[in-house]
C-alpha cells in the first residue's frame, strides 16, 4: 500500500515533481507508504513534506493505480492511493533533501 501526492501549485501554475540521487535523471511524484496511526491523506501529505519540502493540504483523491506481481499474476503486487495537494508553502531545507 503506497500513498503518491501530486503538489498543485494554483498559483504559479505548475505540478512539483521530485528527483534523487541514485535517478538524478528521472522526476517522480512523492509517495511512500503509511504509518499504522495515519490516513492515507496524512501520508501523502507526509511525504511531500519529506521528499520535497512542500506542506498542503489534500484536496481530492485522483484515483488508484494497481500494479500487479510478475511473478505471480492475478496478485497484487501494490495498491498506489492517488491524492492531488494544494500546496501552501515550500521551504528551502526539508527532512530528505539531497
Amino acid at each position: 500500500q503506497v500513498s503518491v501526492c501530486i503538489p498543485v501549485d494554483r498559483e504559479h501554475g505548475r505540478v512539483m515533481l521530485v528527483s534523487s540521487r541514485s535517478r538524478p535523471n528521472e522526476w517522480i511524484l512523492p509517495k511512500g507508504g503509511w504509518e499504522s496511526d495515519e490516513s492515507k491523506e496524512r501520508s501523502a501529505e507526509r511525504e511531500a513534506w519529506e521528499e520535497a519540502g512542500v506542506l498542503g493540504q489534500i484536496t481530492r483523491q485522483v484515483g488508484v493505480w494497481i500494479k500487479p506481481s510478475k511473478k505471480h499474476a492475478p496478485r497484487i503486487k501494490s495498491r498506489f492511493s492517488v491524492y492531488e495537494l494544494e500546496v501552501r508553502e515550500t521551504r528551502d531545507v526539508w527532512p530528505e533533501q539531497s
